[in-house]
Order: structure tokens, then C-alpha cells, then sequence
């Protein structure tokens, strides 16, 4: 059985922040039903619970340092945990609202080099999955300390925008040989930076979206290492991210009332779930008007500024808005500011709240994603699965993923997107959107039709990945 090992620093639900945690959680499990043996490695944080089974131990420059490793499942999915008693065990993952913790160049040196060997401890061979900058260092440590007939790996790109940065010192705590350290491989402009050892030195790249991995190949969405990208572009592939549709489902989340939950065939319980809704948050006069939702992490990569500078148009249309999301201040601060400006038409809920996440993406009419950037983006796949429209920025995953709305070829559109970003073309959709709401029932229904019919699972995301494993399994024979 063809062994694949995800490295990673989040998996839903024992660990999550975004997107990365539901890759994560969920692709293992499909690969395990397609007949390959697939395990997770993480950090051991702080509150998960595991059954201590090894320790190992991991130098840091000259440092021994022990990693002990425990063991548990999500779904019939192995985990395998990785502690030292001062890295992970802290509150938060990454850092705190002062910033990132000052020594997660250490910590996620120690993580990767720890999940290393433990593979290489415990897998005569395997291909090695590992996931964003936090496990970089991964491919680097295969190609340089083991044959390539055991180990090869893939490393996928989830947000270029965060690199995992750190001085040139800390390059020393790797104990890698010391060319390594170069623009071939980990230097960026004299800095260590662990995203691009990934990129260089896995056997294969892949990132979230066809759209975006042509995107990070150009200025402006490459982050400055749109020339090492473009350098190794033969090895990369973008994939849609797939979603649990199991989770995400009409007819059965376990997050709306029986009576809420509905089918594309007879979706009244839609319109009952955004009634309880509008009145659960005191947002009157609302029923017969389009609800538009936005779920998101308040920042600026999201467009909500935006939203924010046009508040005062926006709220003349004949809709309602509900946000939830946490994030920026100044954005929190602005929700908040916009909803004391309309009391009746705008609520602005600033918290993480997975169940009302569920609840407003499955009540809303209308769903606001102006992102400025999105690898790939899974609030409008979720939409699908509902029946709720979404408005985006053509950009990314949004790209490849919503049909904008054309009179002459209604069969195809799923929402309505715009290329270029501004707030004057963002109103027009919002407003193209609203009136189409109002003026056009049977078209509208039929756009989210064309969204239940879309099929944003993980299969064929799955199959994507099983292709570029079982072409590293054939390399290493």
C-alpha cells in the first residue's frame, strides 16, 4: 500500500485557523479510502490529547532538545503529535495579538526536523506531503539526509503571502550543510526563508487553484519569489480544494434546526432559517429583502475595507447585512461603526463562531467575498451547497469557481464576479446582484440551482493529488 505522509501545522479539528486545517483533516481521509495508507504529523499543542509513543532527539544548531510524539485519529485517520515541552504548549498556534511568538523560527525548525525522523524511523519509504512555510525545511531535510529511493515530497503553497521569514542566524539551527543556504535554495535577500526551501527542493509543488498558481508566477501576486516559482513552474500544479460535503450540507448540517434544513428541490426551509435569523439579530423589515452575508477574517487581504469605505451607499439598497469574523481592529472597529450607523439594516458579530458560520452562509441570499487576493477560497464552494449567490473578485480560486452571471447563457452562472478590483466595480455587482433578487425570482432561482448542481467534493481533488503521488511512488522504484 502506497504510504503518504501530510506534514502540517493545523488539521480540522484538532488544530485551526483557516483553510490549511480543512485540507488537512479531510484530503487524508478520502486518500484512505482510495486504498493508500495516509497519516497526519502536527504539533502536539497545548489541550489535544494523544498516547505518548516515542521521543527522539532534535538538535537545534547545538542544542539536543526532546521531541516526544503521541498518537491519535481523526476519522480512522492516524495522527501522530510532536511536543517539546516549551514550543507548543502556549495558547495560541502562532503568536498572540502583540504578533508572532519571537522564536517560531525554533519551533517549526524543531517541528520539521522532528517529523523527519520520525518518518524516517518508522517508513522504509514514503511520499511526504508537507504543507505552507511552517514545514518548509521538510523537502530540504529528505533531499539532503536520505536516498531518493525512500522519500520523496510534495509541498503545497496554501498562502504565499506568509513565508516564515527569519534571519540568516537562524539558518545554523537547521544543522543543514551550509550551501544550502543560498539563493538556490533557503536565502532571500539575505534572509532565511523557509517557504521558498520548500519550493525548491520538493519533487513536486502544487498551491490551491489553477488561477492562483498562475497568479504567484507574476509581480503582483508572487510576493517577491514570482522568479523561483516561474524557476521551478514544470513541477507545479494548482488544485481546487474540495470541501466536506457531509459537513456542508442543506439537508443535513447538524447546525440548523430540523425544520431549517432544506434540499435544491424545496429549499422553504432556507426561507424560515433566514426569518430566524433576521429576528435573532434584531434586523426588522428584512424577510422579503435579500440577506447578505460575509464570513471572514477580518483583514485586508478580504476587500472589507472596502465594504467599509461605501457603507454609506451600500446601505441604501434594499437589503440587509450580517458579518461575522474576527481580525484588524480598525476593521472590527468599522463593522462595528457601520452597524451603531444603521441599526436596523447591518449586524456585525466579532467572534469565531463556527455554528452562526453555518448559519449565516446557509440563510443568506447573497454572499460579499471582495478578496483582494484568494488561493483558493472555500466560503463560496460552501455557498453551492446552499443555495446562496456569491459576489467575488474574480482573483484565485474565486476565478476558477464562480460563473459570472451572463442574461445570455444562464445555465452556466453560479454568482457574479468582477476582474478589476475597485469599489466602483464591486458596488455594481452588489447591486446587480440586489436587483436581480427583486426583479428576477425564476432567474434567480435558477442560479442557485446551477449552484447545487455544482460538485466541489473532495474526489476529484483527491484523484488530482493521487496522480502526482503515484508518479513519485513510480520514480522511486
Amino acid at each position: 500500500m502506497k504510504k503518504i505522509r501530510f506534514v502540517t501545522s493545523e488539521a480540522a479539528p484538532l488544530a485551526k485557523t483557516g483553510g490549511l486545517a480543512d485540507v488537512c483533516g479531510t484530503l487524508p481521509l478520502i486518500l484512505n479510502q482510495q486504498n493508500y495508507n495516509t497519516s497526519i504529523i502536527m504539533p502536539w499543542y497545548k489541550n489535544l490529547e494523544a498516547k505518548k509513543i516515542d521521543r527522539s532527539i532534535v538538535r537545534l544548531g547545538n542544542e539536543p532538545r526532546y521531541a516526544i510524539y503521541g498518537k491519535t485519529t481523526i476519522n480512522g485517520v492516524d495522527v501522530i503529535l510532536i511536543k517539546d515541552q516549551q514550543f507548543f504548549n502556549r495558547e495560541e498556534y502562532y503568536g498572540t495579538d502583540d504578533g508572532p511568538y519571537p522564536d517560531n523560527d525554533r519551533r517549526f525548525i524543531f517541528f520539521s526536523r522532528a517529523a523527519v525522523q520520525y518518518i524516517s524511523k518508522h517508513d522504509s519509504s514514503a511520499v511526504v506531503h508537507a504543507h505552507d512555510w511552517f514545514t518548509g525545511l521538510v523537502p530540504l531535510y529528505l533531499r539532503s539526509r536520505y536516498k531518493r529511493s525512500r522519500f520523496r515530497s510534495v509541498f503545497t503553497i496554501h498562502n504565499l503571502q506568509h513565508q516564515g521569514i527569519f534571519p540568516a542566524s537562524s539558518f545554523y539551527l537547521s544543522n543543514l550543510p551550509a550551501y544550502r543556504f543560498s539563493p538556490r535554495w533557503t536565502e532571500f535577500y539575505g534572509n532565511l526563508n523557509l517557504m521558498k526551501a520548500g519550493i525548491t527542493a520538493a519533487d513536486r509543488l502544487t498551491t490551491v487553484s489553477p488561477t492562483y498558481a498562475e497568479e504567484i508566477q507574476t509581480q503582483q501576486f508572487g510576493e517577491g519569489l514570482e522568479g523561483v516559482i516561474r524557476e521551478e513552474n514544470k513541477k507545479l500544479t494548482g488544485i481546487i480544494n474540495g470541501i466536506d460535503t457531509e459537513i456542508w450540507n442543506s439537508e443535513t448540517d447538524p447546525y440548523l434546526e430540523e425544520d431549517e434544513q432544506f434540499s435544491a428541490s424545496d429549499i422553504s426551509g432556507k426561507k424560515r432559517l433566514k426569518s430566524n435569523l433576521l429576528q435573532e439579530y434584531g434586523l426588522k423589515n428584512g424577510s422579503d429583502l435579500p440577506l447578505i452575508g460575509t464570513v471572514s477574517r477580518l483583514a485586508q487581504q478580504k476587500g472589507i475595507d472596502m465594504l467599509l469605505d461605501m457603507r454609506q451607499e451600500l446601505s441604501r439598497l434594499p437589503a440587509r447585512w450580517i458579518f461575522l469574523g474576527t481580525g484588524e481592529p480598525e476593521l472590527e472597529a468599522g463593522l462595528k461603526q457601520w452597524e451603531r450607523e444603521f441599526p436596523d439594516r447591518v449586524r456585525a458579530v466579532i467572534d469565531f463562531d463556527e455554528k452562526l458560520a453555518h448559519r449565516i452562509v446557509a440563510a443568506s441570499d447573497i454572499y460579499c467575498m471582495p478578496s483582494r487576493f484568494e488561493p483558493c477560497g472555500l466560503n463560496q464552494l460552501y455557498c453551492a451547497q446552499y443555495g446562496t449567490v456569491p459576489v467575488v473578485h474574480r482573483t484565485g480560486g474565486l476565478a476558477d469557481t464562480v460563473a459570472d452571471f451572463d442574461e445570455s447563457d444562464q445555465n452556466q452562472a453560479t454568482g457574479f464576479s468582477f476582474k478589476n478590483l475597485s469599489p466602483e466595480n464591486l458596488k455594481k455587482k452588489i447591486e446587480q446582484a440586489v436587483n436581480l433578487y427583486d426583479s428576477k425570482p425564476a432567474t434567480w432561482k435558477q442560479l442557485q440551482q446551477n449552484g447545487f448542481e455544482r460538485d466541489f467534493s473532495w474526489k476529484k481533488s483527491a484523484n488530482q493529488y493521487a496522480k502526482i503521488y503515484d508518479s513519485l511512488v513510480e520514480e522511486m522504484k
